[in-house]
């Protein structure tokens, strides 16, 4: 299975080379859906041969052959803990 980057739809940027910078930022993996937002059967990629859900990261990243990936997910996805949003919010009501 071949994932391409998204070049944004700068046609002179080469998805190829697009990706290989996204899969170097810790941000790109904290950017996909949670599952604190997002239903566990909601399908998040669609892929030829099988499809994803937010249950289904680890197994994303093995078959995209990209299992650091799955390292920087685990170590951004403590930074949208419901904990963390909850006290920002609130403090935010205070002000």
């Amino acid at each position: 299975m071949k994932y391409a980057g998204d070049n944004l739809g700068v046609f002179v940027v080469n998805n190829l080379k697009a990706r290989t910078e996204q899969r170097s930022m810790p941000s790109t993996a904290w950017l996909m859906p949670y599952d604190t937002f997002w239903n566990s059967s909601e399908i998040v990629v669609y892929g030829p041969h099988r499809n994803y859900t937010v249950n289904d990261y680890e197994q994303l990243f093995r078959d995209i052959n990209f299992t650091d990936g799955y390292e920087m997910r685990k170590q951004t996805v403590k930074l949208t803990s419901v904990t963390v949003l909850f006290v920002f919010s609130s403090h935010l009501n205070k002000h």
